[in-house]
C-alpha cells in the first residue's frame, strides 16, 4: 500500500483550509478570555479615541507616548459594533490576522518557495501562540504585521510597475505609526527581496525613495511628541529602559525571559526551524537574514511572545523545509501527515494549558470591574490591575454613564509606600514620588506612585490589588466589609 497521500492542488482549496484553520483556532481565546493585561488598558484608550481622536493617544485623559495613533484610530471604527464586550475590542485583530496569513501564502508563492511549503509554512504560522496571541487580542502587532506582509506583498508585484513602491511606502509610514521603529524591518526585507529577486531594481530612486518612509515616519512622530514634551519619555526613557534596563543585571534577566519566551511560544517547532535554517540557508539570502532577526527582539521581549511575530514567517518557513522537502523534493506522504499531526497536537495541549492558567489569573480582574460597575465613590488600589479598570470604566461607558473613581497604582516591588493612607486620605502626600494625572511612565517607573485625577472626596468601596509575587503586605481598611475575595484581589465597602 502506497504511503503517498494525494494533496489538494488547487489555490482556492489550500486557501479554504488556512481559513478554517484560522477560525478554529483564533475563535475560541477571542471570544472566552478576559481582557490580557495592556489589551485592557488599549481598551480604554481606544474609547477615549473614539470619543475625543487625537494625534497623541490619551490614557484616562492625560497624553501618552506608549504607541503612536493609528492603533487606536483604526479600532475605534470597531468599538459600536453589536458583538461581546472582549470581542468588540478584538475583532479588528482578528480581521487584520486573516488578510495577513493569506498574504502570506500569497508571498512566499511568489516568491516560487514551492505551493506546499508556501502551504505549510502558513499552517505552521497559525499553529504558533506567537500568532495566535496577537490575533485574539486588542494589541498593536496584528495590526502592524499586516502592514509589514502587505508592503512587502506590494513590492512584490511586478505587475503594478512604479505603483508598487508607492504602497510600499504607504504602507511602511503606517506601521511606524502603529509601533514605532519595529517599522524598519520593512526597508529590510524589501531589499533584500530586490537583491535576491530583482537586483536590477535596487538602484531605482523610485524604490530608493519608498526606503524613507520609515525614516520620514520617526521624524515626524518626534516632531508630535516634541510639542508635547513627550520625545524623551519613548524615546531616551522608555526605550532605553525597555531594551537595555535599568542594570546590567536588569538587562541579563530580560534576555533570558525572552529567550524563555522564544522556546515556550515556538513549541514544537523552533528545534525544526533550526534545523532547517542550518540545511537550507543558502538558497534564500530573503529568508535566511529574515529568519536571523528572531535574534533582535531577544533585547526587549522578556515574556511578550507577540515581539518575535515579524520573524515567525521565516521561522516557519525553515520549519516547513524540515518537514516536506526530501532530496530536493517537496514530499507529502502519510508519514508526513501523521507526524504534522502530532505536532500540532502537541502544540494544542500547550496553548490549551496555558489559556487556561492564564483565564484564573485574569478572571478576578473582570469579575470585580464588573461588580464595581455603576457603582458610585470607587477607589482601585494596589498593583497593575488594568482589567478591573477596563471592566468597570467600558461597561459603564456602554450604558451611557462613566462614574468617576480613584485609582492609586503602585509596582509590586515598591515595598516603601503605605497603599492603606490612601483610602481615607487620597490626596496626602504619604510617599516621596507619586504623579498625578498621568500615568505615562506606569511601565518603566517602578519606584513611583501613579494617582488618577478624581472628585471623589469620600470611598464607598475600595478593590486592593496585591499580586502573589509581591513583597509588600495586604493592604488593610478598618472598618470595612469584604464583599469579594479572590486570589489577588479584595473588594471592601466601607461602612
Amino acid at each position: 500500500m502506497s504511503s503517498r497521500f494525494k494533496m489538494p492542488q488547487g489555490e482556492s482549496t489550500l486557501l479554504l483550509i488556512i481559513f478554517f484553520v484560522y477560525l478554529l483556532t483564533r475563535l475560541p481565546p477571542l471570544l472566552t478570555m478576559p481582557l490580557i493585561l495592556d489589551e485592557a488598558v488599549y481598551s480604554v484608550m481606544i474609547e477615549e479615541q473614539m470619543a475625543n481622536p487625537s494625534l497623541i493617544p490619551t490614557f484616562l485623559g492625560h497624553f501618552t507616548s506608549w504607541k503612536p495613533p493609528l492603533f487606536f484610530w483604526v479600532y475605534s471604527v470597531f468599538s459600536r459594533l453589536p458583538l461581546p464586550f472582549e470581542a468588540v475590542y478584538r475583532f479588528p485583530s482578528f480581521l487584520f490576522g486573516l488578510a495577513s496569513v493569506v498574504m502570506l501564502y500569497k508571498y512566499f508563492r511568489r516568491l516560487e518557495l514551492g505551493r506546499y511549503v508556501s502551504f505549510f509554512s502558513a499552517l505552521i504560522f497559525l499553529f504558533s501562540f506567537i500568532s495566535l496571541y496577537p490575533d485574539s487580542t486588542a494589541l498593536t502587532d496584528s495590526l502592524l504585521f499586516f502592514l509589514i506582509i502587505g508592503s512587502l506583498y506590494a513590492y512584490s508585484q511586478k505587475e503594478l510597475g512604479s505603483w508598487r513602491f508607492g504602497i510600499g511606502f504607504l504602507l511602511s509610514f503606517a506601521a511606524f505609526f502603529v509601533k514605532h521603529l519595529v517599522a524598519f524591518v520593512i526597508p529590510l526585507l524589501a531589499i533584500l527581496y530586490f537583491y535576491t529577486y530583482e537586483k536590477k531594481k535596487l538602484r531605482s530612486p523610485v524604490f530608493l525613495v519608498s526606503l524613507l518612509a520609515a525614516p520620514l515616519a520617526f521624524a515626524a512622530h518626534i516632531l508630535l511628541l516634541g510639542s508635547l514634551g513627550l520625545a524623551d519619555d519613548l524615546y531616551q526613557t522608555e526605550m532605553q529602559v525597555h531594551i537595555f534596563g535599568t542594570s546590567f543585571e536588569a538587562a541579563v534577566l530580560t534576555v533570558e525571559g525572552s529567550i524563555t519566551t522564544l522556546f515556550m511560544m515556538l513549541v514544537p517547532w523552533l528545534p525544526l526551524s533550526f534545523f532547517g535554517f542550518w540545511k537550507y540557508w543558502r538558497e534564500n539570502a530573503l529568508m535566511s537574514v529574515w529568519y536571523l532577526l528572531v535574534l533582535v527582539p531577544l533585547a526587549g521581549a522578556y515574556y511578550m511572545p507577540w515581539y518575535f511575530l515579524p520573524a515567525l514567517p521565516a521561522a516557519s518557513y525553515f520549519t516547513a523545509l524540515t518537514l516536506v522537502k526530501w532530496e530536493g523534493k517537496e514530499n507529502v506522504d502519510l508519514f508526513f501527515l501523521g507526524v504534522f499531526t502530532v505536532l500540532v497536537l502537541l502544540w494544542a495541549v500547550s496553548v490549551v494549558l496555558y489559556y487556561d492558567s492564564l483565564y484564573k489569573y485574569l478572571i478576578p480582574q473582570k469579575e470585580v470591574g464588573l461588580l464595581l460597575s455603576g457603582k458610585e465613590n470607587v477607589l482601585v488600589l494596589g498593583h497593575y490591575p488594568p482589567g478591573t479598570i477596563s471592566y468597570k470604566m467600558n461597561t459603564e461607558r456602554r450604558k451611557g454613564s462613566v462614574k468617576d473613581f480613584g485609582w492609586v497604582l503602585s509596582h509590586p516591588d515598591n515595598t516603601e509606600v503605605n497603599l492603606s493612607k490612601f483610602v481615607y486620605d487620597y490626596r496626602g502626600s504619604h510617599y516621596s514620588s507619586i504623579v498625578n494625572g498621568s500615568f505615562n511612565g506606569m511601565f518603566t517607573q517602578h519606584k513611583t506612585v501613579f494617582r488618577k485625577d478624581t472628585n471623589v472626596t469620600e470611598f464607598d468601596y475600595v478593590a486592593a490589588v496585591v499580586l502573589p509575587h509581591a513583597r509588600d503586605t495586604a493592604v488593610s481598611v478598618p472598618g470595612s466589609e469584604v464583599i469579594y475575595n479572590r486570589s489577588y484581589i479584595t473588594v471592601y465597602k466601607i461602612n
